[in-house]
């Protein structure tokens, strides 16, 4: 049995209820607000990441063209410096042979 009088529903809201009702309203309002940011900022975190990833692949891709760039590179370079060393040489001994034909 319910103790008092029966509510009257066409009697207007005591402003204690409109406040709460105002408050609930706000308040719902706030999580749904914060409930799209956080659907927002989970989708932009999985695209970074998904970024990143590439970003990483692209890196080490690069960084195995680099070496190899760079072996080819030393490489080329030895053979360039054996070159040189072995024009050297020759100068050296076309010097060599006029220079004992002229003490003959």
């Amino acid at each position: 049995m319910v103790r008092g009088r029966k509510r009257d529903v066409s009697a207007p809201l005591t402003r204690s209820l409109v406040l709460q009702r105002d408050y609930r309203a706000r308040k719902a309002k706030y999580i749904s607000d914060l409930e799209s940011r956080c659907h927002k900022l989970e989708t932009d975190k999985e695209m970074l990441s998904k970024e990143v990833e590439d970003l990483k692949s692209k890196l080490r891709q690069k960084d195995i063209d680099q070496k190899e760039t760079l072996a080819s590179l030393t490489t080329e370079a030895e053979l360039e410096k054996a070159h040189a060393l072995n024009n050297v040489m020759f100068s050296l001994s076309s010097t060599a042979h006029l220079s004992s034909r002229s003490r003959i």
